[in-house]
This record gives C-alpha cells, sequence and structure tokens, in this order.
C-alpha cells in the first residue's frame, strides 16, 4: 500500500476546505456583510478544534479507518446508515465542484460556452485521475496546489493596492447578532468539506505528527480564506460583494501594471478548475476507498458515477438562480454530515475504547 507522510496531508487539506468559500463568497457576504471575515475567523478556529479533537481521538485509539470507527461505534445497521450518510456527503461535494465549476467558467469567462461543453472538459479528465491508484492523485494533488498557492499568494499581494478599509468600518456594529452566528454556521459547514480527507488517514505513514501537520494546513488555509473575504469587502464593499456571483473574478479583472499586463483572469481561471477539480476527485476516491468492499468494478463505478454528476450539475449549473439557491443550504447540510456526525461518532467511540481498556 503506498504511503504518504502528514505534510503531505497538507495538500489534501488545502485541495478540498476552502475553495467552496471562496468561489461563491457573495452568499456568505450577503448574510453577514462586513463582517463575513469575523465569521470566517470563529469558523476557523471551530474547525481547528474539531480536527484537533478527530485526530487526536484517531491516534489515541490507533484507528485512522473512518468505518471501523463507525461500525466500532454503533450496531451493524447504524454504522452502515452513518457511513452511508457520509458517503452521501462525498457525493454531494463532487456535484458541487462540478456544478460551481462550469457554471462559474460559462458564467465570467466563456459566456458563449455552454455548460455541458465545460462539464465535459471538466468531469471527463476527473474520472480519468479518479480511475488511477493513490500514489498518482497524490502526486497530481500535490502538484497542483503548490502552483495554485504560489499563484494565489503572488495574485493576493497584487490586488492588496486596491483594498479600501473603510468598508470594513464599523465593525460589529450590530454586535454578535443572529446573522453572524448565522454566517459563521454556513462557513463551518463549508469548511467542514475538509472531512474529504478523513478516508486518506490510514494511508499516513508518520502518525507522531499526524496533529501538528494537520492544525497547520487547516490554520493556513482557513486564515488565507479569512484574508480574501477582508480582501473582497475592502475592493467592493459589502453591498456590491453579496450582489455578484463570483466576485473574486471581478476583483481579479481590476488587475493592472502600468498599463501594460492584466492577466487576472488568468489567476481566476487557474485556481478555479484545478481546486475544484482536486476537489472532485477526492471526494470521488474517498467513495471508493470506503466502500472498496462493495465496489466490485471500480471503473464501471466511475463511469456510471459520472453520468449521473453530468446530468445533475447540467440541470443545476444551467440556472444560476437555482444553483445559489441550492447552494445556502448545502453548507448546512455539510455541517451535520462532516460536522456534527464525526464529531458525536469520535467522541462516543473515544468513550467506548477507554471503558474496554479499563
Amino acid at each position: 500500500m503506498y504511503k504518504i507522510n502528514s505534510k503531505h496531508l497538507i495538500f489534501f487539506i488545502f485541495s478540498v476546505t476552502a475553495i467552496s468559500a471562496r468561489t461563491y463568497a457573495s452568499i456568505f457576504i450577503g448574510v453577514n456583510g462586513r463582517d463575513t471575515w469575523i465569521s470566517a475567523l470563529i469558523a476557523t478556529f471551530l474547525l481547528l478544534g474539531f480536527i484537533f479533537l478527530i485526530m487526536f481521538i484517531s491516534l489515541k485509539t490507533k484507528t485512522l479507518t473512518l468505518e471501523k470507527v463507525f461500525y466500532n461505534t454503533y450496531p451493524k445497521l447504524l454504522g452502515n446508515i452513518f457511513l452511508f450518510l457520509f458517503c452521501a456527503g462525498l457525493f454531494l461535494t463532487s456535484l458541487e465542484a462540478a456544478t460551481v465549476e462550469s457554471s462559474a467558467i460559462h458564467t465570467t469567462i466563456f459566456i458563449e460556452t455552454p455548460v455541458w461543453y465545460c462539464l465535459a472538459f471538466f468531469i471527463i479528465p476527473a474520472a480519468y485521475v479518479a480511475s488511477k491508484n493513490f500514489r498518482t492523485i497524490s502526486i497530481v494533488v500535490i502538484v497542483t496546489i503548490s502552483i495554485i498557492f504560489v499563484s494565489n499568494l503572488f495574485l493576493m499581494t497584487l490586488l492588496y493596492q486596491y483594498k479600501n478599509f473603510q468598508y470594513l468600518l464599523p465593525i460589529l456594529f450590530n454586535g454578535l447578532s443572529k446573522e453572524n452566528i448565522f454566517a459563521t454556521l454556513m462557513l463551518l459547514g463549508s469548511f467542514s468539506s475538509i472531512a474529504i480527507v478523513f478516508p486518506f488517514l490510514r494511508y499516513v505513514r508518520d502518525k507522531e505528527n499526524l496533529i501538528k501537520n494537520s492544525l497547520l494546513g487547516t490554520f493556513i488555509i482557513c486564515i488565507l480564506v479569512t484574508f480574501v473575504f477582508v480582501l473582497l469587502i475592502g475592493t467592493f464593499g459589502p453591498l456590491r460583494a453579496s450582489n455578484i456571483y463570483y466576485p473574486e473574478f471581478y476583483q481579479a479583472q481590476r488587475l493592472d501594471i502600468e498599463d501594460f499586463l492584466e492577466f487576472g483572469d488568468f489567476f481566476f481561471l487557474l485556481r478555479t478548475v484545478c481546486n475544484l477539480f482536486l476537489k472532485y476527485v477526492l471526494s470521488l476516491t474517498g467513495i471508493i476507498t470506503l466502500l472498496r468492499n462493495k465496489i466490485k468494478r471500480k471503473k464501471v463505478f466511475i463511469a456510471i458515477y459520472t453520468v449521473i454528476i453530468a446530468v445533475l450539475s447540467y440541470f443545476i449549473g444551467s440556472n444560476q438562480f437555482v444553483m445559489f439557491n441550492l447552494l445556502r443550504p448545502l453548507q448546512f447540510i455539510l455541517l451535520v454530515v462532516f460536522f456534527v456526525i464525526p464529531l458525536i461518532t469520535y467522541v462516543i467511540y473515544f468513550f467506548k475504547y477507554k471503558r474496554m481498556k479499563m
């Protein structure tokens, strides 16, 4: 079995955690306005606590296999139900990745290109990569994220000049309002896509550094997204930023170096396509990993899965209003499936493990 070290896991965390919150940031800004970055900061620390608890329990119980945790915590039927719910969450994240990618590219850059055409150039290569072994997928993740991360830092540095911090004031004008709590829960649901990496913990070799590197990766990517919200609100103001479907695209279009270079669109295209591509591949690979004893023919499963995703993504992504109305409740579904259920399950499993050892 191919193994990765815990530093490689950082790249997996970067692949799945924050791309959704960045791509359709307007739905979060629309809820909490100029204080959205504070909600992102609170969600970051809640997620850090969640990751610490999951990794700590996994190491203490010497259980890095997610399905084993479900089966040892609950009766067989209930364990299968919760495992199915987790796989359903992975299906929803892959559907989200395919739908948002095709819609974003069609809406912003290739307006005259139909959604199905954008979709075909996304899910077919993704299916091909997912059909390969874990070693190949790991290489794709590490190389792609390295390029994206460097380009993100470069772009954010260039865009800093366009911000206006007056748009961020006054901070917490209405105090800790229900909008603040609502946005925090939505962002926590979006960030909880980090659970996509849980099926791959079994491949980690140096378990002694698992907690440290997991927390490091989570902190870096979530703080990066918090800074993205600051830049977006500082660039457009809370009202305008909440009324743009893909605000980072229009923010990148402002990039102008001495009236000579204007290439912000390239960075948006690179980050959106590549990052959502990785999220789709890892979601699909996660399902295959969790259900490896039930999936007899991997390539047939991937083919059927791809067709289902293609059909659903086409109908959802063809209408921006429908898609964005579905993205809001999706965050709460992911909050339950990827955050609440694993949190409760791992805590129960830890106490059952301690009682058995007594």
